[in-house]
């Protein structure tokens, strides 16, 4: 379910590497550098936004830097 999908803030940590979900979005593999008032900071301040928009990268992803389909 979408529910069951839902990231919230409490499942990510600064450090952690992530990329966005819509492919409308950067390819990119984006590093968490802060996390506050509902939303996710990358490259320090750079870009941000709220956590249902982003998920874990995987292995793959953070080998190639890109964001891959997901299964």
């Amino acid at each position: 379910t979408l529910t069951g999908r839902m990231k919230r803030m409490s499942d990510f940590q600064t450090g952690q590497q992530v990329v966005y979900i819509d492919d409308f979005m950067p390819e990119t593999v984006e590093i968490i550098t802060s996390i506050s008032d509902g939303s996710v900071t990358f490259n320090n301040g750079s870009r941000s936004c709220i956590a249902a928009m982003i998920r874990p990268a995987t292995k793959d992803e953070i080998k190639t830097n890109k964001r891959l389909m997901e299964s």
